[in-house]
């Protein structure tokens, strides 16, 4: 919980933990934290560094594994 309220994000913890993220987001609700389902925010120069290689055929999970977030959320943003 200590990490999370720091700034790591939900994907991070559950990467070095070795959880899924569901279970990390499960553990933060349980513990009274208040959680978010897409707490991953990009900077303008992070969100056209994506657009690019995703156009220059990167994979949306490739892309997810870079920016620690799921691949969902990287299409959200190409779209």
């Amino acid at each position: 919980m200590v990490v999370y309220c720091n700034g790591a994000t939900q994907q991070q913890i559950a990467t070095t933990s070795g959880v899924h993220v569901q279970t990390i987001r499960a553990i933060l609700r349980e513990a009274g934290v208040k959680v978010s389902e897409h707490d991953a925010t990009f900077t303008e120069d992070e969100l056209q560094t994506i657009r690019r290689l995703h156009a220059d055929g990167v994979s949306a999970r490739e892309l997810g594994r870079r920016y620690g977030v799921a691949h969902t959320t990287i299409l959200r943003q190409v779209r």
